[in-house]
Parts: C-alpha cells; sequence; structure tokens
C-alpha cells in the first residue's frame, strides 16, 4: 500500500542524506532525495510527491522559501521541517507560512521520531485521499438522488394531470348521460352506457399522460400487434405488414391504455370479432394525419342463441367509448373517432405526422 507514496528529502548537506538513506532503506514507501530547494521543485513538477521533508537553512533557496512555494503549488503534499534550526521565532514563521505538519530537531532519532512522523504523514494522505473519495461518492450520489427527484416530479406532475383530466371527463360523460337518460331510454342502453363509462375510467386511470416522444407508423402498428394478441375473443386480426415509417409524436404507454380499454369494450359488447387495421395518411382540419382505422367485425355464427346487438345499445356505447377516449386522445394532438357500420363498429385512431424541424 505505501509503496505507492512518495516522500522527498531536502537538504544541502550530503552526509544528512546519506544518513537518511541508510535509515530508511526498508520502508515500503518510495524515498527521493535532492540536495536544494529548486532541485525539489523540478522533481515534483515531474511526479507526485506525497511527503516533503526540508531542511530550513540552505544556500540560495532556504527551507521556508521552498515550503511556502510547495504549499502555493502542491498543496495536498504534507509539509515537514527537520532542521537544527532551533529559534522559536523562525519556527513559528514556518508553521505560520508555510502550513508544517511537524517539526523535527537535528540530532534526530530514526525509529522513535522520524519514522513515527512519516508514518502518521503518510496515514494523513492517506485519511485526505479517502475524505475525497467520500466527497466524489457524496456527489454522485447527490446527483441521482436529484435526478430521482426530478424523475419523481415529472411523475407526480403527469398524475396530477391525468387525474384532473380523468375528473373532468367524468363529470362531462355523468352530465352527458344524464341528459340522454332524460329522454327515452331503455334500461339496457342506460345500463350499457354507466358500466362502460366506469370501465373506461377504471381502464385508463393508472395511465400517466406524458409528453408525446418520437416514434413511426411501424412503432405504430407494433403497438397495435401487442394489445391485440392479448385481447379476448378475437378470432383472427389483420395487421398490414408493410410501412412508410412516418414520423410520428405520440405517448405509447397512453395510447396502448387508449387501445386496450376500446378493444375491451367494444369487443365485450359485439362477442367474438375478426379484427381488421389499415393505415393510411388523411388531412383532418387542414393538419396532416396519420389515421389506423379498426374494423371490429362481429363473427357470424349459424347458433340460435348468438343474437346481433341491439343497434340502440350500441350508439349507447360508441357515444361513451367515443366521448371517453377523445380528450384522451387530444393530450397526444390526435383525436379518436369510433362510429357503427351495420352490426360491427369502426373505430380510427388520428394521430399527428411530425413535421421536419427547418434547419436555420
Amino acid at each position: 500500500m505505501d509503496s505507492q507514496y512518495t516522500v522527498l528529502f531536502v537538504d544541502d548537506e550530503e552526509n544528512i542524506l546519506a544518513a537518511l538513506r541508510r535509515g530508511l532503506y526498508e520502508e515500503e514507501y518510495n524515498c527521493l532525495f535532492v540536495n536544494s530547494g529548486p532541485a525539489a521543485l523540478e522533481l515534483m513538477a515531474k511526479e507526485p510527491v506525497s511527503v516533503i521533508v526540508s531542511d530550513m537553512r540552505m544556500p540560495g533557496m532556504d527551507g521556508l522559501h521552498l515550503l511556502r512555494t510547495v504549499k502555493e503549488l502542491y498543496p495536498r503534499t504534507v509539509r515537514i521541517v527537520l532542521s537544527g534550526f532551533t529559534q522559536l521565532q523562525q519556527i513559528l514563521t514556518t508553521i505560520n507560512q508555510a502550513g508544517i505538519f511537524k517539526f523535527i530537531t537535528k540530532p534526530w532519532m530514526m525509529d522513535e521520531e522520524l519514522k513515527v512522523v512519516l508514518r502518521e504523514a503518510l496515514d494523513y494522505v492517506q485519511l485526505m485521499e479517502r475524505k475525497d473519495e467520500l466527497e466524489q461518492a457524496l456527489r454522485m450520489q447527490n446527483a441521482a438522488f436529484q435526478n430521482m427527484l426530478k424523475k419523481l416530479d415529472v411523475t407526480i406532475e403527469s398524475a396530477a394531470r391525468q387525474s384532473a383530466l380523468t375528473g373532468a371527463v367524468a363529470h362531462d360523460m355523468l352530465v352527458a348521460i344524464t341528459e340522454r337518460q332524460t329522454k327515452a331510454c331503455s334500461e339496457s342502453v342506460k345500463s350499457i352506457e354507466l358500466k362502460t363509462l366506469g370501465e373506461l375510467l377504471l381502464d385508463t386511470s393508472g395511465t400517466v399522460v406524458g409528453d408525446p416522444t418520437d416514434r413511426t407508423d411501424s412503432d405504430l402498428l407494433n403497438l397495435y400487434r401487442h394489445v391485440f394478441s392479448a385481447a379476448k375473443d378475437i378470432t383472427s386480426v389483420s395487421v398490414p405488414s408493410d410501412s412508410s415509417d412516418l414520423p410520428l409524436r405520440y405517448q405509447p404507454k397512453l395510447l396502448e391504455s387508449i387501445i386496450r380499454s376500446s378493444t375491451a369494450a367494444i369487443v365485450g359488447h359485439l362477442g367474438t370479432c375478426v379484427i381488421k387495421v389499415t393505415c393510411q395518411k388523411e388531412t383532418h382540419h387542414g393538419m396532416a394525419m396519420n389515421a389506423v382505422t379498426v374494423l371490429y367485425a362481429k363473427t357470424r355464427t349459424n347458433s340460435a342463441s348468438t343474437r346481433n346487438p341491439d343497434p340502440d345499445e350500441t350508439d349507447a356505447l360508441i357515444f361513451i367509448v367515443g366521448q371517453t377516449l377523445e380528450p384522451l386522445m387530444q393530450t397526444q394532438n390526435g383525436h379518436f373517432v369510433c362510429r357503427r357500420a351495420e352490426v360491427n363498429i369502426i373505430v380510427k385512431y388520428l394521430l399527428p405526422i411530425a413535421l421536419p424541424s427547418k434547419k436555420q
């Protein structure tokens, strides 16, 4: 572990440096020796030094000047004085101006004093490194936490938007149902309207309304395949295998919820169905749209017990499905259109085609 650390000794007396070499040759840390302040700075410019041990009285650049320079250029290097100059004022000046870790006087005791001080200095270096690691980890964890908070804020905001939208849709639909039922409506029609509204609101309320993302009509057709493959009472599904990769923008989870809930309501009303999907470009109120038309065709059987749905009941279901899901499609700048074709039901999902951004 200590082999990665370097201790630099600076003294103008060669016999001092030789004594240090002899006394420290078994230590695991690297020991370097130079005889002047300029030589020490030159060496430190080339390789990292963990601890510097310097004499005070040296010709040219003295120890105080050297250690002040080291403090300025390499503040993380631990600074130690090893000197026979013991005037109190000079010691205090060195400590105050150069930030000395320890002051050792000559002659020194190798094992009981110098090695102990060097061990303490290296422990201090390791402590500072560990502190840096912890601070870096804390910064990274804080950044990750802040990112989580931002995502949570977005989720909460989206959930609030969804809750407000669902509440508004529920209110408007209940008012509409009440107004319709003041007219002559059969009990079966009233039951279908309320049951369908409740199921649609329950199925879509858990989906968070997010911002649309860049997709293509190929992605969209794959989404329809995914939803229909999991739906019940569908005997066959025909979805176009080719696409023009038109650029679209929509929120997949929300659109999946709309397709799934509308399919569940329609198939639950008609019984077993055959589904046929077509996809083409259309212009809707002057806007280029990708229109996916889904035909829910009731499967014809020879069973006498199987009857076609009552047209009034089908119209009631179409009204509720269309009016409930259209506001959700509008959050994607799209539209939801639902109509009856004899005993079958046709749904059209319209999404705007994303225009390429203009280059400045």
